[in-house]
């Protein structure tokens, strides 16, 4: 899920880059039409301008030529009334020359004129040409413009919407990661409340237990300070019957309470004796079909058992051992598949067993660890954990207490009466007076 989701935002991020891309080309094409607009309306104004200055060069034209004609026919006056001044001999040639200055001035108008229209014509042919050939060239622009915008549209789209459905995909899963996130924290907070109430119910137990253990040990106390005065009376009732001569036996040489000798009486010597007794407690759990039945706390095995009805494959599963710090797994191969109700078993290498799959696997060079606190675990192909065996040593002391009687000395006037425990530290002495 972690995997999609990261190809999901890999997908996005690729769809925001392109989106980004297909916006900056869009802004460039919007600035090439721009400039092609721009330059398209300064070609328009350039055309309009030519064509004025062709109005106005044509008016200019027909203005000269109404001025040109004013003075031919004010010159035509002055000459015919010269002519009528001048002498009729002259007026022949002054009428010869006057025509041929006129046709000469006709000629030269003529002459500028057509120079000034073909002039006038190249040019705005010249320039109409390039407009028109600057129009096709905007047109096709344009067209490619339009073709690519087009298709950035579309492909815009289908980015957009590529993006949505992505979208909505990182929205579900970010979703199932908040439900699988909620219930983590709801399997972690009733975890943490199950190891409460077990540190509380340990406590509880570990407090019975002290009590218990100081109700013992007071009893103890009570039995030895019984069984002490039980034996200092035994020994005073033994000295009166050997006084009174009831005991049987002969009478000792009784002397004097100043002097040193004294009668022979019992001495009761208590000795405690402590014997530990080692025992394992184990705990075991199972999610699945599979469980874990059996760990040698020598480290010469572990078996596992298939209480469902249906063939389980673990190849590829892991048995993992873990005794202190150490810590050994062991593999299935691919192709082991535990039959319903079958024990499977796997040695260490110095087991001194045969290798006879299915039901006895060997490891080849692998020893399982040995400790006081050992823990096995069975993880599946996806590293989840299916079974689990933790055993531990509980070490559990039990004392006892032992009376000796032998014969002491008893002195008349002070009577003492030792009492041994068995501390390491030294002996204790109890007097009675």
């Amino acid at each position: 899920m972690h995997s999609r989701l990261s190809q999901a935002l890999a997908e996005k991020n690729k769809a925001e880059e392109e989106a980004k891309d297909l916006k900056s080309q869009f802004e460039t094409a919007s600035k090439h039409l721009e400039n092609v607009r721009r330059q398209l309306e300064q070609e328009t104004l350039s055309r309009v301008d030519l064509e004025n200055r062709l109005q106005s060069l044509k008016e200019e034209l027909v203005f000269k030529q109404q001025l040109h004609e004013s003075e031919i026919a004010e010159s035509r006056t002055r000459k015919q009334v010269e002519i009528t001044e001048i002498d009729g001999q002259l007026q022949e040639r002054y009428e010869q020359k006057l025509a041929d200055t006129l046709f000469e001035l006709r000629d030269q108008y003529e002459t500028q004129m057509q120079l000034n229209r073909d002039e006038i014509e190249s040019l705005f042919n010249m320039k109409l040409d390039d407009l028109n050939r600057m129009n096709e060239q905007n047109v096709q622009a344009n067209s490619a413009i339009r073709e690519q915008l087009t298709q950035t549209k579309s492909r815009l789209s289908s980015v957009q919407s590529k993006l949505n459905e992505l979208a909505g995909q990182n929205a579900s899963m970010e979703a199932r990661v908040r439900e699988l996130e909620q219930q983590l924290a709801d399997e972690q907070r009733d975890h943490l409340h199950m190891i409460a109430l077990r540190d509380s119910e340990l406590t509880k137990l570990r407090d019975e237990i002290s009590q218990q253990l100081k109700d013992y040990q007071d009893l103890m106390g009570i039995k030895v300070a019984l069984d002490m005065e039980i034996a200092a009376y035994r020994s005073l009732l033994e000295g009166e019957e050997a006084r009174l001569h009831l005991s049987g036996r002969s009478t000792p040489t009784m002397q004097t309470p100043g002097s040193g000798r004294g009668v022979k009486r019992r001495r009761t010597v208590l000795t405690r004796s402590e014997d530990s007794s080692r025992n394992f407690e184990t705990n075991a759990t199972a999610s699945g079909d599979i469980e874990i039945t059996e760990q040698d706390i020598e480290g010469k095995f572990v078996k596992l058992h298939n209480k469902g009805e249906n063939d389980v494959n673990v190849g590829g599963w892991l048995l993992v051992r873990k005794a202190g710090e150490q810590s050994i797994t062991y593999k299935f191969h691919r192709s082991v598949n535990v039959k319903p109700g079958v024990h499977v078993t796997i040695w260490s290498s110095d087991a001194s067993v045969t290798h006879n799959p299915p039901t006895d696997y060997v490891m080849k060079s692998q020893q399982w660890p040995v400790s006081s606190n050992v823990t096995t675990k069975l993880i599946n192909s996806s590293g989840e954990e299916v079974a689990s065996r933790n055993t531990y040593r509980n070490i559990l002391s039990t004392s006892s207490l032992r009376s000796d009687g032998f014969r002491g000395s008893l002195g008349l006037g002070t009577e003492e009466l030792y009492h041994q425990q068995g501390d390491p530290r030294g002996q204790e002495k109890c007097v009675l007076m």
